[in-house]
C-alpha cells in the first residue's frame, strides 16, 4: 500500500487510472460478496424449509 501511495505522488496522471482500477476492483468484491452472501441465504432458508417438512 505504501509502495502505490508513493506511485500516486510521483505520477498524477497514472494515479487516475490506478483509482478508476481500484474503484473497479472494488466492485467487482462487492459484487462477488453479494452473490455469496445470497447463495448462503438461500442455502440456509432450503436448509430450513428441508427442516420443517421432516417435523
Amino acid at each position: 500500500l505504501q509502495a502505490t501511495s508513493l506511485n500516486l505522488i510521483i505520477h498524477p496522471k497514472s494515479s487516475f487510472t490506478l483509482n478508476k482500477c481500484i474503484k473497479f476492483n472494488i466492485l467487482i468484491l462487492c459484487g462477488y460478496n453479494v452473490t455469496v452472501l445470497l447463495l448462503f441465504l438461500i442455502y440456509i432458508y432450503n436448509v430450513e424449509k428441508y427442516h420443517k417438512q421432516l417435523h
